[in-house]
């Protein structure tokens, strides 16, 4: 579905974030991280309710993670 593609798409965007920050796991990005990279997105220009998206879509994540889901490579 187009939902679960668009949850793909915005994993994908972090993921990205995540390697190029030099974090080497995603466990390892926190609240502070996840402030850092809304900082990103705004300095890029990135609209509000964008953010917010991808804000949802990593938030699934991590709770699909600690519900003993399988984690994505960030590689």
């Amino acid at each position: 579905s187009s939902t679960v593609l668009g949850h793909v798409k915005h994993l994908q965007y972090f993921m990205n974030w995540v390697e190029q920050s030099g974090y080497d796991q995603v466990e390892n990005v926190g609240y502070n991280e996840l402030l850092l990279y809304v900082q990103y997105e705004q300095s890029r220009g990135m609209d509000v309710s964008t953010i917010n998206l991808r804000l949802g879509s990593i938030g699934k994540y991590y709770d699909y993670v600690r519900e003993g889901g399988e984690e994505m490579s960030v590689v």
